[in-house]
């Protein structure tokens, strides 16, 4: 429990240090963030209520404009500023919560976990958590990076193109299912989005919206979507 505990407070760090320039980096990388708030606006109702577990500063809950949502992260600077930007919006509430222990009555319609499950140190403990956490007819929308694309990602981050990630796993699809049907969890949809993320006009419209639908080809996506239900 000592180890897990100062794992995740490593975690933590890092993005209270990225904090203050953690809006800068997603927009300098707009094309890879606006794709996942597309993906959120597309399975987020407004009339639901959301929880967005790694909330960051409270981007993806002003995207998708729910009328009541939540939002947790265990970077406390991360909230403040979610919540120093949305002072004059009471219907969002942001807390400091680790989701590996994160207990609450109250239950969601959806639940957002974005680029989360590489810096979670308990996997198993973080799916039943969100899976007590869900309606009974809710669902958890979970994107991460597809694993394929690690040694790309960790170049742009040492050629500055991207933000730091400080410390992270990355998560095959296999090992991430598996581990969803344990906590009670089952496989709804699978999404695959965002073949070429940086713009370039014209090019990367086709890559995105042509090339990344094509079978086999869109397994090389860059971002990689699984929404579960109850099992």
């Amino acid at each position: 429990m000592e180890a897990h505990t100062a794992a995740q407070q490593h975690i933590a760090d890092h993005f209270d240090v990225v904090a203050g320039e953690y809006d800068y980096w997603k927009e300098k990388n707009w094309l890879y963030y606006e794709t996942l708030r597309s993906i959120a606006r597309a399975h987020v109702p407004q009339e639901g209520r959301l929880l967005d577990v790694g909330c960051g500063t409270g981007a993806m809950v002003r995207a998708v404009a729910p009328m009541h949502a939540l939002g947790i992260d265990i970077a406390p600077e991360m909230v403040e500023i979610a919540k120093r930007l949305d002072s004059e919006h009471p219907e969002y509430r942001y807390e400091v919560a680790d989701i590996t222990n994160f207990r609450l009555s109250e239950q969601f319609d959806t639940l957002l976990f974005f680029d989360v499950i590489e810096h979670t140190v308990d996997m198993p403990a973080a799916l039943r958590c969100m899976r007590d956490l869900m309606a009974p007819r809710g669902v958890l929308v979970l994107s991460m990076a597809n694993p394929l694309w690690e040694p790309i990602l960790m170049l742009g981050e040492k050629l500055g193109m991207k933000m730091p990630e400080g410390p992270h796993y990355r998560m095959s699809a296999g090992e991430l299912l598996t581990k969803a049907a344990d906590a009670g969890l089952k496989l709804q949809a699978r999404e695959w989005h965002l073949l070429f993320p940086k713009y370039i006009p014209l090019f990367s419209a086709f890559c995105n919206t042509i090339l990344a639908r094509v079978p086999l080809i869109q397994h090389l996506c860059v971002i990689e979507v699984f929404v579960f239900e109850k099992a």
